[in-house]
C-alpha cells in the first residue's frame, strides 16, 4: 500500500527533480533515486537504490524522519531515523525472521527496553539463545566498566562476529575480554556472537539480552 502511495506521489511532484541531478549520500542507495530534491540533495519524500533499498523521508540527502528500507540480504527496519542512521523508535526483521528487535534505537543500535519489574533486581537475563548459563556478578561497588567473558566447559573460548549493542558505554573488544567502558545506569545490552557448536562442525549464532540496574563495575561470564 505505501508503495502505490509514494507511486502516486512521485508522479505528481517529478517535475521538482527534472533537469537537476539529485544524489543521495549513503553508498548502499546511491545508484537512483526518485522523488523530492533541494540544492542537489534528496530531501522530503523519495525512493532509493543501490545494493539496498530505502523509501521514505529524506534531509540534506540522507534518511531522515520515518522509512522502511532492505538489505540485500532480506533483512528489514521500518521506523525513525536520524541523519542515515536508525534512531528512535522502529522495527527490525532479519531474513530468516527470528531475533525481531521492535523498540528503541540510537546511532544504529538496538537499546534493549528496562521494564519496571527489572529495577527491583541489581541485574536481570531477559533472554538468551544457544547459552546454558551467565553468572553476573559484581566485583567493585564503584565504577562503570563491564567485562564480558565467555566460557566453554569453564574454560575460555573466542567467540566470532560479536555484535555489542546497549544503551550507553563505549564498546571495546580488547586481546582479553570485550568490554563496555563508560557506561550509565541502569545499562541495558544485548550481545550477538558465533561461536563452534560442541562438534565444531558449524557456527551456531548465540545471543543475550540483560540489563544491569546497580552501579559499579560488573564482570558478565557466559557458559555454553
Amino acid at each position: 500500500m505505501i508503495r502505490k502511495i509514494f507511486i502516486a506521489f512521485f508522479a505528481c511532484i517529478g517535475l521538482l527533480a527534472k533537469g537537476q541531478e539529485c544524489r543521495v549520500l549513503l553508498p548502499s542507495i546511491d545508484s537512483s533515486y526518485i522523488g523530492e530534491c533541494r540544492k542537489g540533495l534528496a530531501n522530503g519524500e523519495g525512493e532509493a537504490w543501490g545494493i539496498d533499498h530505502y523509501i521514505g523521508h529524506f534531509r540534506k540527502g540522507l534518511p531522515h524522519g520515518s522509512g522502511r528500507y532492505e538489505w540485500r540480504n532480506g533483512d528489514l527496519y521500518d521506523g525513525e531515523w536520524n541523519e542515515g542512521k536508525r534512531e528512535g523508535f522502529g522495527r527490525f526483521v532479519p531474513a530468516l525472521g527470528k531475533n525481531v528487535s521492535e523498540g528503541i534505537w540510537k546511532n544504529n543500535r538496538f537499546v534493549p527496553p528496562i521494564a519496571p519489574d527489572d529495577w527491583i533486581h541489581p541485574f536481570v537475563v531477559k533472554q538468551t539463545v544457544n547459552i546454558d548459563k551467565v553468572n553476573i556478578r559484581k566485583t567493585r561497588d564503584e565504577g562503570s566498566t563491564i567485562r564480558i567473558r565467555f566460557f566453554r566447559n569453564s574454560t575460555p573460548v573466542q567467540v566470532f562476529e560479536l555484535e555489542m549493542i546497549s544503551g550507553s558505554g563505549d564498546p571495546q573488544q580488547n586481546a582479553d575480554y570485550p568490554v563496555f567502558m563508560y557506561v550509565t545506569f541502569p545499562f541495558s545490552s544485548r550481545l550477538v556472537y558465533k561461536l563452534p557448536d560442541k562438534g565444531g562442525a558449524k557456527l551456531i549464532e548465540c545471543l543475550i539480552d540483560f540489563v544491569i540496574t546497580e552501579e559499579g563495575e560488573w564482570d558478565v561470564c557466559i557458559y555454553h
